[in-house]
């Protein structure tokens, strides 16, 4: 153990020893400050002095004067996707957005419980009304048998009330004024007859035709009771001519008018007895028409939910990618196609783009839109696949803004596309960068080169002593680069980096001020849209 120790104790002097020598001859190659400076850290103020500052050499060159911003493809021919019931439709289930369908895929359903009651319920209805046609038209031989023998019972009774007529006329009435004549003439006869017995046992009397006081008395009987004979034939003869005249003045007439009166009836009784039959008749016509229109329309209606049924179950009318909504009309919206919504007919819940041609709708901000006018060249870059760029023309703006959510009024615009890819679905974001105006042959410098002090505009231009603070006069600008229109010269370098902060943190080289050069006029205006920083500067 005690061998080991000192083993481990002469090995550390000799690596002590060691370091010692190393130390040394580093001393006299390097000297003794850089071997200090190796471990000792220096000040914030003298740290990066010699860091090289970046810088860029102005030169001339073709400057695209623009503004970017999003947008979102749009296929130029699409088929839409909606039902045409006369109802509300509830989604029961829909194919996942995004898929490729194939022609008729089933690609959404509907809710068919209350179609399929409303089935079951109809079809008991029909089933009833069946039944009751076959009643009613059973009902319609009774009512005509009805009728028929209506008519028949009037015609007789009219048939009845002219022979009775006629033969009062004919043969009653007369008959009737015989008799009474007869009567009359009977009782005229009579009274002639007892008059001339009267006269007979006057004359019995007168001529003393009788013997004794017995034969007197006897005659003068016989002719009282001649008397009273001729006294009651005048009565019957005078009772039979006033039954006459009686019966010509008011029995005839009377039974003359009940007679015509009655034929009048049965001839109104045999109108009404077919007009009853007719409209009868008529009423269980109508009542069976009726019967069979509500079968009709009950069919019709069983017939119409079938369909309903069958139209439950959307199918593809195309091959094609699904997409949500309307893209066009912006309603119904992707959020709104979802299961258990309500949808009304003829709106456009599914849509599949013809993916072989696109354009891109984007919307530019009021403050640019006199800068933007159709025939513009844009660059379109698809978001999700940077790599992917197309060049296209504005061909439609739309002549009234609209306000967005920010508040901002913007105007719809339509970028056509030169090309296309197959990994282009509409409803893609893209990124659009519209040329408005292209600058040949300019002098141009990075935007991170020019720098606002003072309400002036400078740049940091490369001297042999350091850098030089010079105003400058910038033009227009894109995303990238400035136009400089006074101020600098194609040979000279500037700064990307603000010397002025580097100064006042102690990092920087030198730096002088020019004052050879005219403050710039030139503004710089920025719009935020959605993710993106378009810049547009032009001169005042």
């Amino acid at each position: 153990m005690i061998r080991l120790l000192k083993f481990l104790l002469n090995a550390l002097l000799k690596l002590v020893l060691l370091a010692f020598v190393l130390a040394g001859i580093a001393g006299m190659i390097w000297g003794p400050q850089e071997i200090i400076d190796q471990f000792v850290e220096k000040p914030d103020s003298q740290k990066n002095t010699d860091a090289e500052t970046t810088f860029f050499k102005c030169r001339r060159d073709r400057l695209k004067i623009g503004l970017t911003e999003r947008g979102s493809l749009r296929a130029t021919k699409t088929v839409g996707i909606f039902h045409t019931q006369d109802r509300t439709m509830k989604f029961k289930w829909i194919e996942e957005e995004g898929k490729l369908t194939k022609k008729e895929d089933v690609i959404a359903r509907f809710e068919t419980e209350e179609f399929e009651e409303k089935i079951t319920e109809q079809e008991k209805s029909l089933n009833q009304l069946q039944e009751d046609l076959e009643v009613e038209k059973k009902e319609i031989g009774i009512t005509e048998s009805t009728g028929n023998l209506d008519i028949a019972r009037a015609e007789t009774e009219l048939l009845n009330a002219k022979e009775d007529l006629k033969k009062h006329k004919q043969l009653d009435a007369p008959k009737k004024m015989k008799e009474l004549s007869d009567a009359k003439m009977a009782a005229r006869k009579e009274v002639e007859k007892v008059i001339v017995t009267l006269a007979e046992k006057q004359a019995v009397i007168d001529d003393q035709l009788y013997s004794g006081d017995e034969g007197l008395d006897t005659a003068l009987k016989e002719l009282s009771t001649a008397k009273e004979e001729v006294k009651k034939m005048k009565q019957k003869e005078k009772e039979a001519s006033l039954t006459k005249k009686l019966y010509q003045t008011y029995d005839y007439k009377k039974e003359l008018r009940n007679k015509e009166e009655t034929l009048a009836n049965a001839t109104l009784s045999l109108s009404k007895a077919k007009i009853g039959a007719t409209n009868q008749l008529a009423q269980r016509k109508t009542a069976v028409r009726n019967k069979e229109d509500n079968i009709e329309r009950t069919k019709k209606e069983i017939q119409e939910l079938k369909e309903v049924l069958v139209a439950c179950e959307v199918k593809s009318p195309v091959d094609g990618r699904l997409l949500y909504g309307d893209p066009e009309r912006g309603w119904p919206s992707p959020s709104d196609i979802t299961v258990g919504k309500e949808m009304w007919n003829g709106y456009t819940f599914l849509t599949i783009p013809d993916e072989s041609s696109f354009v891109v709708d984007t919307w530019i901000v009021e403050e640019y839109r006199h800068k933007i006018k159709e025939g513009l060249d844009a660059k379109v870059t698809l978001e999700a696949m940077p790599e992917l760029k197309f060049d296209g023309k504005i061909t439609q703006i739309e002549s009234f803004a609209k306000e967005n959510r920010g508040g901002l009024k913007t105007y719809k615009t339509q970028v056509t596309l030169t090309g296309s890819d197959s990994h282009m679905v509409s409803g893609m974001s893209v990124s659009v960068e519209i040329i408005a105006e292209i600058l040949e042959d300019t002098l141009v410098v990075p935007i991170e080169a020019v720098f606002s002090e003072e309400n002036q505009t400078i740049c940091y231009v490369r001297i042999p002593q350091g850098t030089e603070k010079r105003i400058v006069k910038t033009g227009k600008s894109n995303d990238n680069f400035a136009q400089i229109l006074e101020g600098l010269t194609e040979t000279e370098e500037v700064s990307l980096l603000n010397q002025e902060l580097n100064h006042t943190s102690g990092n920087a080289p030198s730096t002088k001020t020019s004052a050879e050069t005219k403050p710039s006029t030139e503004t710089k205006s920025s719009v935020s849209s959605g993710s993106e920083s378009t810049t547009l500067s032009a001169s005042k």
